[in-house]
């Protein structure tokens, strides 16, 4: 299937749900060039749209306001990706929301050195970062931690800490979380280095705390600037869903929250290992994205 076919599919639900009722319509037809010129990605972020209007959720009429307020300028997927869902988004609860038990953030060494540590990336830097988190097989505290910046749009993507201790067992646990949580991550931050992940455990106490913070993400969570492997997911027990870059391996359950500045002792870290660059097929995602898109569909016949 090429992309004028899968557009064929997704256009009808994007004029329906926003591009149609916008009261711009010059605009929505620029807005609908612009990710049709867009390529792959343009397709998958529209995709993921058609997804999110379909399950409601976004809010369609927020993000027809929205789109009459910008102009794509050519450039979609970076003036799209500096909107976060705050104002967009309807939270909705479904039942077996929380999950007891324990959340863990996937986050690449260097990413943690200068995001959460706050500190330059260096050799020196890493080489210290090693000798105290890293040194032994022991988990550390992130009591350290009183001014993060972990996500770029404000928020942070866990998944179920049960989801990881299984994919901790495995042979290569980081090239397999690197691929199965779509990071697709060929090289560390600002290197062409090898990606060396670690994992970011939360407290079992974060769900009383914090838990209604938690939610799943939705198209303008996802980080668009760049190759990006999110795809959104129905709306049916309040946790999205991964897609493997590779699609070899099964989706595992993702949350997003707001991001926290300041971590105690009750989170910490555990190095997971170095990660090779995954494979990636981009025709298969297309594919996946367009199955999630007719399953959201046919929940509303």
């Amino acid at each position: 299937m090429n992309l004028d076919h899968r557009w064929a599919i997704v256009e009808p639900v994007l004029r329906e749900r926003i591009f149609d009722q916008m009261t711009n319509a010059a605009l929505a037809e620029l807005w609908l060039t612009a990710l049709k010129e867009a390529g792959t990605f343009g397709l998958l972020l529209a995709t993921s749209l058609a997804i999110d209007l379909s399950t409601q959720i976004i809010d369609a009429v927020e993000v027809q306001s929205y789109l009459c307020s910008v102009d794509p300028q050519a450039r979609p997927l970076s003036v799209l990706n500096q909107r976060s869902s705050q104002g967009l988004r309807r939270d909705l609860v479904s039942p077996g929301a929380y999950e007891h038990g324990g959340y863990v953030r996937i986050v690449e060494l260097r990413t943690f050195i200068s995001r959460y540590l706050r500190r330059l990336v260096t050799t020196e830097s890493v080489a210290r970062v090693r000798r105290e988190y890293l040194s032994d097989s022991l988990v550390k505290p992130l009591g350290e931690v009183r001014n993060a910046h972990p996500g770029k749009k404000g928020h942070t993507w866990v998944l179920p800490m049960a989801e990881y201790v299984q994919a901790r067992n495995r042979d290569h646990p980081a090239s397999f979380l690197n691929d199965a949580l779509g990071l697709g991550m060929d090289s560390a931050y600002n290197t062409n280095e090898p990606a060396e992940l670690l994992a970011i455990m939360y407290p079992d106490s974060f769900d009383d705390e914090h838990g209604g913070h938690l939610r799943q993400p939705n198209c303008f969570d996802a980080t668009w600037d760049c190759e990006n492997f999110y795809i959104s997911h129905i709306n049916e027990d309040g946790w999205g869903r991964t897609h493997s870059c590779s699609h070899r391996n099964d989706p595992h359950r993702e949350r997003v929250h707001d991001s926290l500045r300041t971590l105690s002792d009750d989170f910490r870290v555990e190095h997971i290992g170095v990660a090779e660059r995954p494979t990636k097929d981009l025709n298969l995602h297309l594919d996946e994205a367009i199955e999630r898109l007719k399953r959201a569909l046919s929940l509303l016949q």
